[in-house]
C-alpha cells in the first residue's frame, strides 16, 4: 500500500474513532456539570402570593355577562355602523331603534350586570387551583364590547331627544361595569376588557357634555361618581399576579409530571461513573430558579405601577434559552429558561393602557368641571386652577409624567405630555393612543 493510502485510510480510523468517541466526552462532560450544578433554595413569594376571594354567585356579575353570547343579535357590520355613530361620523334612528329593540334582551342582561355588587371570574377565585387552563375564559369579549357599545348609542340617542339624565345614567353603566372588571382578580384578559367598557362609558360622557342642558347640581353629581373610579391600579397589580400565579402553576406541573432528572440521565451516558451525585442534580430543570425568574420580573412590573409611564422603562421580553441545539445541551436550567420564554410576556402595553384609562378618568372629570364653570360664567377658566375649588377639589395630574395635566385655554383643549414627556402643546387626530400628546378637545 502507498505512503499516501495508508495515511488516508488512517485519517479515516481516526475521524471515526472520533465521531465514535465524541458522544461519551459529551456525556462525561454533561455529567461533570451536573454534579456541580445546584438549584437555589425555595424562595420567598409571599409578597406576591393571592388570597382567595369569596363573591357570592347572586352578587357577581360574571355570571350575566356570560350570558350575553347565547342572547345577542348583532352582526360585524352592524358593530362597524355602530362604531361610527359613536364616533358622530353618521346618526341613523331608525336603525339604532331596530338594533335597540332587538337586543333588549341583552341590553337588560347587561344592566343586572352592572347591578351586581362584584365581578369575579370563578377560575380565579382560588389562587391555589389557578393554572394555565384558567387563562381560557367563558366570556366573550367580542360580544361584551358590542352589548357596551350599544349602550353607548342608547344614551346618545337618549341625549338627542332631550333625555340628557337618562343618557348620563346609561353611560355611567360602561364605566361602572369595566371598573369592576378591571379591578377584580382576574388575568390581564380580564383587566383589558375592563379598561376598554370603562372607556367607552367615558367617551360617551365626554360626547354627552358636548349639548347638555343638564344643571350644575346634577353634573356635579355625576363628577362625583366618575371621580369613584379614579382608581385603576389595584386590577393591574391583582393581573401581574395571577399571570405570576399560573408561571408557578406550570413550573409545578412539570415538576410533579416529570423526573426533574430524566434528560441528565438520559444524556449522560455511563451515568454509572458518577453514581448518586448525578441523580441528585438537577442541571437541566431548577424549579426554584425558575421561579425566581417570574418572580423577579413581576415585582420589577408590579413596582413600576407606582410610577409616571413617562418614566417606566420600556422593557422587551428577555429571551434567555439559547437557540443553538448543541448550545442548549451544555446550559444549565435549560428547561427553565425555556418555560420562561415561552410564559413571559411584556407587560409594557398594559402598563401605557393603564396611564391612558387614568388620564380619560382625569380629563372627563376636567371636562365636566368646565362645563360647569361654563354654565355659570358663560367663558372659559383662564387655567385649571380657576375650577378650584367651586367646581373640583384639585387638578388631577398627568399619568405620564405626574404633574398637573395641561390646559391652553386658546385652543380650548386638555392634553397630556405622552410617553415622550415633551410638551408639544396637544395633539390633533380622533385616537388617544397614536397622539404625540394626547389631547381632548372642550367641544362645548
Amino acid at each position: 500500500m502507498s505512503l499516501p493510502k495508508k495515511i488516508l485510510l488512517f485519517s479515516l480510523v481516526g475521524i471515526v474513532s472520533f465521531i465514535g468517541i465524541l458522544p461519551i466526552i459529551v456525556f462525561f462532560l454533561i455529567g461533570i456539570l451536573s454534579i456541580f450544578s445546584k438549584d437555589i433554595p425555595p424562595i420567598n413569594d409571599t409578597d406576591l402570593q393571592l388570597e382567595k376571594v369569596e363573591v357570592v354567585k347572586e352578587e357577581n356579575s360574571y355570571y350575566q355577562l356570560i350570558k350575553i353570547e347565547e342572547i345577542i343579535d348583532f352582526s360585524e357590520n352592524e358593530a362597524k355602523i355602530i362604531s361610527n355613530y359613536a364616533k358622530g361620523k353618521d346618526w341613523d334612528e331608525d336603525f339604532v331603534k331596530k338594533l335597540i329593540s332587538k337586543n333588549q334582551k341583552a341590553l337588560s342582561v347587561f344592566d343586572a350586570a352592572v347591578e351586581k355588587t362584584y365581578f369575579q371570574d370563578p377560575e380565579f377565585t382560588d389562587p391555589t387551583k389557578v393554572s394555565i387552563s384558567s387563562l381560557v375564559t367563558s366570556l366573550k369579549p367580542g360580544d361584551i364590547l358590542k352589548i357596551t357599545n350599544l349602550s353607548s348609542i342608547k344614551a346618545i340617542s337618549a341625549a338627542k331627544k332631550g333625555q340628557d339624565k337618562k343618557a348620563f345614567d346609561e353611560a355611567l353603566k360602561s364605566i361602572k361595569l369595566g371598573h369592576k372588571m378591571q379591578n377584580s382578580q382576574g388575568s390581564l384578559i380580564h383587566y383589558f376588557l375592563g379598561t376598554a367598557i370603562k372607556s367607552i362609558g367615558l367617551y360617551t360622557v365626554q360626547d354627552l357634555l358636548k349639548t347638555t342642558s343638564l344643571d350644575n347640581s346634577s353634573l356635579k353629581d355625576y363628577l362625583s361618581k366618575i371621580s369613584e373610579y379614579s382608581d385603576n391600579k389595584k386590577g393591574l397589580e391583582l393581573a401581574i399576579k395571577i399571570e405570576y400565579t399560573v408561571q408557578v402553576s406550570a413550573v409545578d406541573s412539570i415538576t410533579e409530571s416529570i423526573d426533574p432528572n430524566e434528560a441528565v440521565q438520559k444524556l449522560a451516558w455511563g451515568s454509572f461513573l458518577f453514581g448518586k451525585k448525578i441523580e441528585q442534580s438537577s442541571f437541566y430543570f431548577q424549579p426554584n430558579k425558575t421561579k425566581k425568574m417570574f418572580a423577579d420580573n413581576a415585582r420589577l412590573v408590579i413596582k413600576d405601577i407606582d410610577k409616571p409611564c413617562g418614566i417606566v422603562e420600556q422593557r422587551e421580553v428577555e429571551k434567555v434559552a439559547p437557540s443553538n441545539a448543541i448550545e442548549m445541551l451544555f446550559t444549565e436550567n435549560a428547561i427553565g429558561k425555556m418555560i420562561h420564554d415561552i410564559t413571559l410576556i411584556s407587560f409594557g402595553p398594559f402598563q401605557n393602557k393603564r396611564c391612558d384609562v387614568e388620564l380619560l378618568v382625569s380629563a372627563t372629570r376636567l371636562l365636566v368641571a368646565m362645563k360647569m364653570f361654563k354654565t355659570d360664567l358663560s367663558t372659559y377658566p383662564s387655567s385649571l386652577v380657576d375650577l378650584i375649588p367651586d367646581y373640583i377639589i384639585e387638578i388631577p395630574v398627568d399619568p405620564y409624567d405626574g404633574k398637573p395635566i395641561r390646559y391652553s385655554s386658546s385652543k380650548k383643549i386638555i392634553y397630556s405630555v405622552g410617553q415622550d414627556l415633551i410638551d408639544s402643546g396637544g395633539s390633533t387626530g380622533d385616537n388617544l393612543e397614536k397622539m404625540k400628546d394626547p389631547t381632548f378637545k372642550i367641544a362645548f
